[in-house]
């Protein structure tokens, strides 16, 4: 009982240990959680975007770049997903980004108007 107690503290400081590391290499940082990671990692999977022989090490590979260790197994987050009550925002991150984009864009637009309606008045 006490060595399985030592091996899942240990199991835990190196984990924590390879998150530090993984940060100290990349320069993104990863705002969102973990979960968040996974599903982004999955719906480039899923839709093609992004292709690979290892699913689960493909999304591991993505939590790398953002300095973020997913663990061995990766898949618990996308259970995690999928555990999601189906009144709820199924895909938080995915709708985030898409409203965040579809604003981006539109606060371009509306800027690129008001310039040229300036330079229309300026003449």
């Amino acid at each position: 009982n006490t060595a399985i107690a030592w091996l899942q503290g240990f199991e835990k400081r190196l984990a924590v240990a390879q998150e530090h590391q993984a940060a100290a290499s990349t320069p993104f940082a990863w705002q969102g959680s973990k979960t968040d990671l996974a599903e982004l990692g999955y719906a480039l999977l899923e839709s093609g975007t992004v292709t690979a022989p290892n699913r689960a090490g493909a999304v591991k590979k993505l939590g790398e770049v953002f300095g973020v260790a997913l663990g061995d197994n990766p898949a618990t987050h996308l259970q995690t997903i999928q555990k999601r009550k189906a009144g709820a925002l199924l895909t938080p991150l995915l709708d985030k980004l898409r409203a965040a984009f579809v604003g981006y864009l539109d606060r371009k637009t509306e800027a690129e108007q008001a310039s040229r309606s300036r330079n229309k008045s300026a003449a």
